[in-house]
């Protein structure tokens, strides 16, 4: 049997803000222990802190935690719940950090070809915080399929009613694993062909979003609030758009273009860099007024959101149907 709902019941919505505000309060107290810069006062960053590996691993073992735990609250009547909760979580970290420009305003700062290692640094640190998403991606993937849900058989698929279609998690959406944790169900994944459109078409969207509404920002301060505005309203707004011309079953491939988006935006801002002169405490590109930490982990949120938003039945879940 399909189970759809057109919405979220009053206990399906507290069931999840518990889940979205205990992942934050797990990442804001351990979360904050494990990931401080080593500077009270610095960004959260890979370059603030000396230990960079290791709270990044520290990073993983909270959002297989979060991701499993949200799951098993909410991952019944929401989809991807478990990975928007570690998206959060790590969101409400950086918040507590400083911003960019303590990276601007460090001694260091003032040598020849800093802002460009920088952007060059920043655009391999977008890799590790992307591998935190993806292990909270597939832990609520496999925790899902362990607890209660399964896929819909492709026979449940009516092309001409999209209604119909059941939200498909984004863990199985991955072509190899998601197969396996649906231990051989035959369901309609995403083709890759399609998820790469997708996932182009996003990141390039959601850049051009990025550059439009930084536009005015150059002579201004760097805040928490404004960078949670710019990424979160450009990737939402790219999904809007690629949703539309290519659609995919899942979100994985909206995720996907995140990291993307942001490494493509520091290899501009490394051209960019030292074309100009700045101001000590602002970069040359915009691009660099936006942590890593923040690409990822808020461009991974609004993907999610927006994919809940963009479903015609938000709650559907296929249960188990032998």
């Amino acid at each position: 049997m399909m189970a759809q709902q057109s919405g979220l019941s009053t206990w399906d919505k507290a069931s999840s803000l518990v889940a979205w505000v205990g992942g934050g309060a797990v990442f804001l107290t351990i979360g904050w222990i494990a990931m401080q810069p080593d500077d009270p006062l610095g960004a959260v960053s890979m370059l603030t802190r000396t230990s960079s590996i290791q709270m990044v691993f520290q990073a993983m073992a909270l959002a297989i935690v979060v991701a499993s735990l949200a799951t098993a609250i909410a991952g019944k009547s929401l989809p991807d719940v478990g990975t928007f909760a570690a998206a959060i979580g790590l969101a409400v970290v950086s918040f507590r950090g400083e911003t960019a420009a303590h990276l601007l305003l460090l001694p260091e700062s003032q040598a020849v070809g800093y802002e460009r290692m920088l952007a060059l640094k920043f655009s391999v640190e977008v890799l590790a915080w992307s591998s935190v998403i993806g292990v909270g991606i597939v832990v609520s993937g496999f925790v899902s399929s362990w607890l209660f849900a399964k896929a819909p058989k492709t026979e449940d698929y009516s092309p001409s009613d999209p209604g119909s279609v059941a939200h498909l998690l984004a863990g199985w959406d991955i072509p190899v694993f998601g197969r396996i944790v649906q231990a051989g169900r035959q369901y309609e994944q995403t083709t890759p062909r399609e998820g790469i459109k997708h996932t182009l078409l996003l990141a390039g969207t959601s850049l051009f979003f990025v550059g439009l509404f930084s536009g005015g920002l150059a002579t201004r301060g760097i805040e928490h609030g404004q960078v949670c505005f710019v990424v979160a309203a450009s990737v939402a707004l790219g999904c809007s758009i690629a949703g539309r011309i290519v659609p995919t079953h899942s979100v994985l491939w909206s995720i996907a273009a995140v990291p993307l988006m942001a490494i493509v935006a520091y290899l501009w801002a490394c051209v960019m860099a030292g074309s100009g002169q700045r101001l000590p405490n602002l970069p040359a590109s915009h691009f660099l007024r936006i942590l890593p930490i923040q690409y990822v982990a808020i461009g991974t949120a609004a993907a999610i959101f927006m994919e809940w938003w963009s479903r015609p039945m938000v709650g559907s879940v296929a249960l188990g149907d032998e």
